[in-house]
């Protein structure tokens, strides 16, 4: 096949480069440095082994693509354990020989191709150098859009040294290895506006060439490459195999956020071209000849696993066994058999207030009692208090202002808010301005107020969590206030906008890998869904959410089921919404034990309308002698409507009570729900008409022209 139709002018190229185009220069993939890493500092064959296996999303248990863990995460929590500076990235600065693939690169610089990385090495500006170019780097965040020079290499996640007019640099701030030091660049998960345009600016118009680079960037690189037009895309896929090539109709790439990104492409008429085979090989044919320059890959002395070993050495005690690491490492696939079993048998670091210490032991045995499942929100309290005093004895204040959290999320899920308040008052009092500790409190406050049916409250709270969070890069503790937020302003009435939180709080649960989140964001879309009036969307994206936790569990799980029953019950489709409700029932938690009364009233309706009146008044007594705690008022007036419906002396000694309960609803989305289901129950009252009333009311303001016309009759 003819290829010279393929070969690139450098002037109108850029290339994106990853960290495979080092490899050849002795650098270690993710991969090989993700496995160094967990061997160094992992001291117990199970843990280790497990996660490097977790580490692989192509197992054969893995749930979906997003079910593992990154490097991005595991460097996360080392830095939190043992050094927040990563200082065994040093062993970069040990390769200053480049290999032929930099050659290739560094001659088309010269030549006028711009070039983008996400390494921290510096072998494409040695490779400048011995072309006899002047190398310039350039950090991507902050970049001033004139500052690119003819061999410019911008640098999108830092590096460790900079050159400027053969003057080389030690780096000014930290290189960016984790998910938080990404984030924590810019207000949001993105670049900053100046690095993001830098980006957009050198792809606009140009050919695309990327060599060496997964597409796992999913927070930054790959997000802002979306605003861009490049005028085909090269992408090199390396494989020791004969050189193949196709054109793309449709991309099948690992990494979810690329695929979406090149099928985004191909969709606008960009032709994206997938190339086989040997990376030096395809670049060559491409036109980007090695410069006749004979390089060696000298001998560094100290070999990057040998580096890497001297600092865990430094390093070991904060975590002796390893094992808290693992434990956090395990908590963010929500693997907490593994958690628990690293818990128990790791062993607190000799220093009280570095590392794993016996107060950091004991605060994450407490969240994860409060975490797994079934969830012990007594049992975590208690063991709270301990964790809070063994951190207010050593003077860990950080740690007093977690355990803070923890306590008052503990009491929140045993609906004593008064502590629950407390406790996240003095979290917010004791973390610093601007901190995302400060944020985490804001965003429990603002979630014990929308708990408490103060919407307005709660989404003054929570705006200024989410706002803190951006600012920091914390994007777990974002995507949580995301969620909380989008429940505020849907029960404020806009469930457009309550659907766009929950949408971005769902694209960086599923980048982070937050199965749980990605659950909840989930039936949460759904629900928006219902109430917009879009029943088989609602239905499609609660299946979603329910397959994907399906065999693992989840405390919410039962808040899906209710929401499918709702769906299938408007569909009509009443033995799906009967076996759903009893599964909301069976699988109520202690976390949503108010919404008992609701579901047992629920299956009421369905046993009534399927002609089962016997059954549908002994499931409405179940909900009305729920205690308070454990039943809303919707669910009590809900039951009673069952009654009423029912017919006979039954029906006259509700009546009047079903009024007077009808009449203290006034949450938008309860009066969705409690109007369709007076309709189907056929119970009209002047309260009930009134309440049709308010509900088609703000099914106008919304717009959701399926619940205007369905509510229609009741005018």
């Amino acid at each position: 096949m003819s290829t010279s139709h393929f070969r690139i002018d450098p002037s109108s190229s850029v290339a994106l480069v990853g960290a495979g185009i080092s490899v050849n220069a002795g650098l270690p993939t993710a991969e090989e440095l993700y496995d160094t890493i967990v061997d160094c500092l992992v001291h117990r064959d199970w843990a280790a082994n497990e996660l490097k296996r977790l580490f692989r999303p192509q197992r054969n248990d893995a749930i979906d693509r997003f079910d593992s863990i990154s490097l991005e995460t595991l460097l996360l929590w080392v830095s939190d354990i043992y050094d927040s500076n990563l200082e065994f990235f040093s062993f970069l600065d040990d390769y200053t020989t480049p290999d032929s693939l930099h050659l290739r690169f560094a001659r088309a610089a010269i030549s006028g191709m711009q070039i983008a990385t996400t390494n921290f090495d510096d072998l494409l500006e040695q490779a400048i150098l011995l072309c006899g170019g002047q190398p310039q780097t350039i950090e991507a965040q902050g970049a001033r859009q004139n500052s690119l020079a003819a061999t410019s290499i911008v640098k999108l996640h830092g590096a460790r040294r900079f050159h400027s007019l053969n003057r080389v640099r030690s780096r000014a701030r930290s290189i960016q290895a984790t998910t938080e030091a990404i984030a924590r660049m810019n207000p949001g998960s993105l670049l900053d506006d100046s690095g993001e345009k830098l980006l957009q600016n050198m792809v606009n118009g140009r050919t695309l060439v990327v060599c060496g680079y997964s597409g796992n960037d999913v927070f930054d690189v790959v997000p802002a490459l979306r605003s861009a037009s490049p005028a085909q895309v090269i992408w090199i896929d390396h494989r020791e195999a004969p050189i193949t090539h196709r054109r793309l109709t449709q991309s099948r790439n690992n990494s979810a956020a690329w695929r979406a990104l090149a099928n985004e492409w191909i969709e606008l008429g960009i032709p994206v071209n997938v190339w086989r085979g040997s990376s030096d090989a395809i670049v060559d044919r491409l036109g980007l000849p090695i410069p006749l320059i004979t390089t060696t890959v000298t001998n560094v002395g100290v070999t990057w696993p040998q580096r890497i070993k001297k600092w865990s050495a430094s390093v070991r005690k904060r975590d002796p066994s390893g094992l808290g690491l693992s434990a956090l490492v395990f908590g963010e696939l929500g693997r907490y058999a593994l958690v628990e079993k690293a818990l128990q048998l790791s062993r607190p670091s000799p220093h009280q207030r570095v590392g794993w210490t016996r107060s950091r032991r004991l605060y994450e045995l407490a969240q994860t009692m409060l975490l797994k499942i079934p969830s012990d929100p007594k049992g975590a309290f208690g063991l709270g208090l301990k964790a809070l005093d063994s951190a207010e004895n050593s003077g860990d204040h950080g740690l007093t202002n977690l355990c803070h959290l923890l306590l008052g999320r503990a009491a929140l899920f045993q609906q004593d808010w008064d502590e629950a308040r407390r406790h996240f008052l003095l979290a917010e009092a004791s973390a610093s301005s601007g901190s995302y500790r400060k944020a985490f409190a804001m965003g429990w406050l603002g979630r014990t107020e929308q708990w408490q049916g103060n919407s307005k409250d709660a989404r003054r709270w929570l705006q200024k969590s989410v706002r803190l969070f951006r600012s920091n890069g914390e994007l777990e503790g974002l995507v949580d206030s995301l969620e909380a937020l989008g429940h505020a302003e849907k029960s404020l009435g806009n469930p457009g906008l309550s659907f766009d939180l929950f949408k971005e709080a769902n694209q960086l649960a599923q980048n982070l890998g937050y199965l749980d989140r990605r659950y909840t964001s989930l039936e949460s879309l759904a629900e928006c869904s219902y109430l917009l009036g879009d029943l088989k969307t609602a239905q499609e994206t609660v299946l979603e959410a329910l397959d994907l936790v399906k065999g693992i569990g989840n405390d919410e799980i039962s808040a899906g089921w209710s929401l499918l029953t709702l769906v299938e019950l408007e569909l009509w489709n009443l033995t799906k919404a009967k076996s759903s409700a009893y599964r909301a029932i069976r699988q109520t938690t202690i976390i949503d034990r108010d919404q008992t009364a609701d579901r047992w009233a629920m299956l009421s309706e369905i046993h009534w309308l399927d002609g089962h009146i016997d059954l549908a008044r002994k499931s409405a007594r179940r909900a009305l002698a729920q205690p308070s705690e454990c039943s809303s008022a919707w669910g009590r007036a809900h039951a009673m409507a069952v009654l009423v419906a029912s017919g006979g002396q039954v029906a006259r000694a509700h009546r009047d009570d079903l009024d007077l309960a009808l009449k203290t609803i006034r949450s938008g989305p309860v009066l969705i729900e409690a109007a369709s289901s007076l309709r189907r129950l056929g119970i009209d009252t002047d309260a009930s008409g009134e309440l049709a009333t308010l509900a088609q009311e703000y099914a106008k303001r919304v717009a959701a022209n399926y619940w205007i016309s369905e509510l229609d009759h009741f005018r």
